[in-house]
């Protein structure tokens, strides 16, 4: 589903972080290709969420803060627009000095 799902980012930086949806939303012979219709990030305490994004293939969020040593799970759900399904998709961010 995703090309990368483990990242670094500075405690002082507030920058993008996203899913690439687009080899599950290809379609294949059972299944239609499909976009996403909506995109919502849950982000957990010590991280916070700045600003999001989504296209018909990947959805993004903009984080700022951390604490420096902590691995934090960051999950983005879609709702598909043809499928109608729901899927969760969960990146890792680690918190580092750069």
């Amino acid at each position: 589903m995703m090309a990368q799902n483990s990242f670094t980012k500075d405690p002082h930086s507030i920058e993008w972080f996203g899913v690439d949806w687009t080899e599950r939303l290809q379609g294949d012979g059972v299944f239609a290709a499909d976009s996403i219709v909506s995109s919502d990030w849950t982000v957990p305490d010590g991280l916070a969420e700045a600003d999001a994004m989504s296209m018909t293939k990947a959805a993004g969020v903009k984080l700022s803060g951390g604490v420096v040593g902590t691995t934090y799970k960051v999950t983005n759900r879609i709702v598909t627009a043809v499928n109608g399904e729901t899927l969760d998709g969960t990146i890792e961010i680690t918190v580092e000095d750069k």
